[in-house]
């Protein structure tokens, strides 16, 4: 999604060179991987229906290369402990910020008003409440103080007020999983993991019938979901739900008719824009609002690989740490769900922040901090 300037982008071409400066082995790295991805990109472009480069995008894809290799450096070069210190006053000062906002009104700096929604974001209140529910977990497992469950429960009030439905799904299945991994059978690798995932699944059975915003049953949301996968047919794209399973099934459509090449970067929005009825653009999401969909709808198999990278990295992680492996994927899944909330994550570089800090957060972390 085009957005604003934000000082990042501005500042953004002298932290390449800084890069270089400092590492250059990382800068000549880091400048393979994106002339690689430039040449599939326009592969992927050029050879699917849309013919059409969106050169934003692009930019917008290898902002998230640099970023992660700039995180590596800054871990590097300042550790992980204190760059937690740093979340964690940041978390508690957006909170803060958002009950000024809650309770006084006004809009701030660069940012859009939403009213009645708390917004501190250049895009819109789901990228806050995003990072409310990526950290809130982190924040959790580190402080020891029980003054953090003060607030955890600010953090998600706030969320909730915003009706950030995905980031409070997000919570519920890190916290739900933490509690069930109390037992130590739920702990066991495997067999414990393929049990919560059990639990998940007769949770979902047994509350089938349940409502969502009064209208749609979660057994009708996602019987429409599997008929639309298997047929190709998508949906009226009206409304979050609509739209949302529109976003799987257009996606995953376009992957296998461009034959696991991809459509390449930004051509989501134009196939997104071909459902849209006209006159109901008011109801109808304008993007897939599911990153990692997004991904292997736009990148093919070149998405499948970042992906993948990122994988090798938690399971580097599991090997190196304190905390059940177990618990660790379901923060990770957890944030399959809270991405999703953001209308990409090209939105929200403090989101990416956070979600690359975490593989080093699990690494050989001391379980608490005052």
């Amino acid at each position: 999604m085009e957005s604003k300037i934000t000082l990042f982008r501005v500042l953004l071409p002298f932290l390449f060179l800084w890069l270089f400066f400092v590492n250059t082995k990382r800068g000549i790295k880091l400048s393979i991987i994106i002339i690689g991805f430039f040449l599939y990109s326009l592969i992927a472009s050029l050879g699917s229906r849309f013919h059409e480069i969106n050169w934003a995008y692009n930019f917008y894809y290898i902002t998230i290369f640099f970023f992660y290799f700039y995180y590596k450096e800054i871990i590097k070069r300042c550790n992980k402990e204190t760059v937690y210190i740093f979340l964690s006053i940041l978390y508690r000062t957006l909170i803060v910020l958002g009950l000024l906002q809650y309770f006084i009104g006004g809009v701030y700096f660069n940012t859009q008003n939403r009213f009645p929604a708390i917004n501190l974001f250049f895009w819109n209140e789901n990228e806050y409440s995003a990072i409310l529910a990526i950290f809130t977990p982190l924040f959790f497992l580190k402080q020891s103080s029980y003054f953090k469950y003060i607030w955890i429960l600010l953090s998600i009030y706030l969320i909730a007020y915003n009706d950030a439905k995905l980031a409070i799904l997000s919570l519920i299945i890190f916290f739900g999983g933490y509690f069930i991994m109390k037992f130590r059978l739920f702990r066991m690798r495997y067999i414990g993991f393929g049990l919560i995932v059990l639990i998940g699944v007769l949770v979902m059975f047994f509350a089938r019938e349940y409502t969502i915003q009064g209208k749609y049953t979660i057994e009708y949301f996602i019987s429409r979901l599997v008929n639309g996968l298997f047929t190709g047919t998508p949906l009226e794209h009206i409304g979050t739900f609509n739209s949302r399973s529109n976003a799987v099934i257009t996606g995953i459509h376009e992957f296998f008719n461009s034959y696991l090449i991809g459509i390449g970067p930004g051509n989501s929005l134009l196939m997104i824009q071909e459902l849209i009825v006209p006159g109901q653009e008011k109801w109808a999401a304008y993007s897939m609002h599911n990153f990692t969909l997004q991904l292997i709808t736009e990148m093919g198999l070149f998405g499948f690989g970042m992906l993948g990278f990122f994988i090798l990295d938690i399971k580097s992680t599991i090997r190196n740490t304190l905390y059940s492996p177990n618990l660790i994927w379901l923060f990770f899944f957890s944030c399959v769900v809270s991405i999703t909330l953001l209308s990409g994550a090209w939105s929200n570089y403090f989101y990416l922040f956070i979600l690359f800090y975490a593989l080093d957060f699990f690494k050989n972390n001391d379980k608490s901090n005052n």
